[in-house]
């Protein structure tokens, strides 16, 4: 689902958004500005901490995180695409045997 994290559209699964708001219960909204960059389809496309502020790793670990996740899940949907399309072509093969 896609939400808004500091100025960023991004797209996170029901628990990155749970654990993303439990990071800003601690550390506030402020210290995920400028961190990550997203693209249109809200995936995270760099995590960028500051040179010159230091940031909590596990903030970081977390969009790297995403990023990974978000990669995965875009994995697993071509793979469900392929296996559906194998098995649109078994059935046709099937169907042309008869």
């Amino acid at each position: 689902m896609i939400r808004a994290i500091a100025n960023q559209k991004i797209d996170l699964s029901i628990e990155e958004y749970q654990y993303y708001l439990e990071l800003e219960k601690s550390f506030g909204k402020d210290i995920f500005l400028g961190l990550f960059k997203t693209n249109d389809l809200g995936q995270v496309i760099s995590v960028l901490p500051h040179s010159s502020n230091p940031t909590a790793m596990i903030i970081v670990f977390f969009f790297l995180n995403v990023s990974f996740n978000q990669r995965l899940r875009r994995l697993d949907d071509f793979i469900d695409r392929v296996k559906n399309l194998e098995n649109r072509i078994i059935k046709i093969e099937e169907e042309s045997n008869e």
